[in-house]
């Protein structure tokens, strides 16, 4: 765990509003950013290196604070496992969440909350056919309330989606709880309602009867824009719910949010798996 100044975690608190919150409420408050880039593997399946995309615009704290965590990883391939270190890609790409919180001394400790390697192998791919961009809340409009919507979505194999649910919701405002949980009701709603409507192309080399992808879908208020790559922002991360149709195991509750934004994940793609040296 590393800190960072004090003044950067203040400035992130208040980057697109407030909805009523106390003093309570920001003080529990943390800040985060998702980064992204290619984790390079050597011997054993060992991190050798670590790329960022648009590395000049990520914090130097937070490019430290990877770059030293993955010297412990052990990188193998989910499909490879049995066959050992051998099979896992000399590149795999990586996207990070990092998370940051202040301390009672004024310090701002950060850690990495969630990290997803891969797809090793895509083997699947979907181009949205018919997008219907999900509208901004009206009941909203006053707030500048701003946040993402990660989805859970079955296709079939045609790419109609049967079922989609709201897997989590999170805030870049603050408020009390029944107020953000207003707020994350409209937008889960604004985003289920879009994404029904949508129809995908399916690309696949093995039959199968239907596909779950997780999408993230950014609000911003009219007029408003989020904050820029490698920035930190108010992350006030919401409950989250499991799709019915899915085993738990396969949902990936550690990574719901790392999805980068303008991308989606196949849930049970070959990945890369994770191993802390030292703890098996």
């Amino acid at each position: 765990m590393r800190t960072i100044a004090a003044t950067a975690f203040l400035l992130s608190l208040f980057p697109i509003g407030v909805i009523a919150a106390t003093a309570n409420v920001i003080n529990q408050a943390e800040i985060s950013m998702i980064v992204s880039g290619h984790a390079r593997f050597g011997q054993a399946g060992r991190v050798e290196g670590i790329s960022f995309d648009q590395e000049s615009k990520i914090p130097i704290d937070v490019k430290a604070l990877i770059r030293g965590k993955a010297a412990q990883w052990l990188i193998e391939s989910e499909s490879s496992s049995n066959a050992g270190f051998n099979a896992t890609p000399e590149k795999v790409a990586l996207t990070a969440r990092i998370v940051g919180h202040r301390q009672t001394n004024g310090d701002v400790a950060i850690r990495i909350k969630s990290i997803h390697f891969g797809p090793l192998n895509p083997g699947v791919e979907l181009k949205s056919e018919n997008f219907t961009k999900p509208v901004y809340p009206s009941a909203l409009a006053s707030t500048n309330a701003a946040g993402t919507v990660y989805l859970l979505a079955q296709l079939s194999s045609q790419g109609e989606v049967l079922q989609v649910v709201p897997e989590q919701v999170n805030l870049y405002v603050m408020g009390e709880d029944a107020r953000m949980r207003e707020v994350r009701d409209l937008f889960a709603s604004s985003a289920v309602l879009a994404a029904q409507r949508w129809k995908f192309e399916v690309k696949e080399s093995t039959s199968v009867d239907s596909i779950t992808v997780r999408i993230p879908i950014e609000y911003v208020a009219p007029g408003g824009r989020r904050l820029a790559y490698g920035q930190w922002e108010t992350y006030m991360p919401g409950p989250r719910t499991n799709a019915p149709w899915l085993p738990s195991m396969q949902e990936g509750a550690d990574e719901a949010d790392t999805v980068a934004s303008h991308s989606l994940q196949i849930i049970g793609e070959r990945s890369a798996r994770r191993q802390i040296l030292g703890e098996g």
